[in-house]
């Protein structure tokens, strides 16, 4: 239907029926003729036009925040999925990515809160509840990162000296196993963080490890039935043995 309405008034607008004018549009350098393509492939054409080169916008407000190559987003957005199993731990750091993580910042604006000031009940800092502080700056969670970072120098990895903010929001490219490994604990200890604070809980860095020790266990039996063990321990065996 859409052909005929396009064709009926491409050809009232020449004002020549005999004409038969055509519309195009430009794909890979040619010009595609729209009455004759495919429908689907005429879709994703405009899908693509409209989408392509579009940025989320949480990247420029991070990127405000923090000196990031933009040749390193692609990274930033898979790091999740090459670092963790589970959904609800990539679609975590992907709110976290995206900005949208219920810290009392975003939550006043959606009128679900009173305050924007921090309201965990182990800190007393009046801090605006940022993310950044929600994960990283509250007072009880830097206590937490440096005693992931003591926990992390005393292994056979690469030293965080110190550990880096930027680090510990976005993660780093997945380019190495030691890579993946960081991801998946980086991971894991924010949403611990996320957890304990909406529960006005301890954040416990040793409630942490145990939980960490877990998640392996669950991975190494998965690993097991699937035959794929010497992938696991060739990617998480180091870790698994210092927990």
């Amino acid at each position: 239907m859409w052909r005929s309405i396009l064709s009926s008034t491409t050809t009232a607008l020449a004002g020549d029926p005999d004409t038969n004018p055509r519309l195009y549009i430009t794909t890979n350098g040619k010009d595609l003729d729209i009455i004759q393509a495919p429908s689907n492939l005429i879709y994703w054409l405009l899908i693509h036009k409209k989408t392509h080169k579009r940025l989320p916008t949480c990247i420029e407000r991070w990127e405000n925040t923090y000196h990031i190559d933009r040749d390193l987003w692609p990274s930033v957005f898979k790091a999740p999925f090459k670092s963790c199993r589970e959904t609800y731990l990539q679609s975590f750091q992907y709110r976290i990515i995206h900005r949208i993580l219920p810290c009392n910042e975003w939550l006043i604006k959606r009128k679900i809160v009173d305050t924007n000031i921090c309201t965990y009940r182990y800190c007393d800092s009046q801090e605006i509840d940022t993310i950044i502080h929600y994960l990283v700056t509250c007072k009880p969670v830097h206590h937490f990162w440096l005693s992931f970072a003591a926990w992390w120098n005393a292994m056979n990895f690469s030293k965080l000296q110190p550990l880096v903010e930027e680090n510990i929001i976005l993660g780093v490219p997945c380019i190495t196993n030691e890579d993946i490994i960081f991801n998946m604990c980086i991971i894991m200890a924010k949403y611990h963080i996320y957890t304990a604070k909406r529960n006005q809980g301890l954040v416990c860095f040793l409630n942490f490890l145990n939980t960490l020790k877990n998640k392996l266990i669950i991975e190494e039996a998965i690993n097991v039935k699937n035959c794929t063990e010497k992938k696991f321990y060739d990617i998480w065996g180091y870790l698994f043995d210092q927990l």
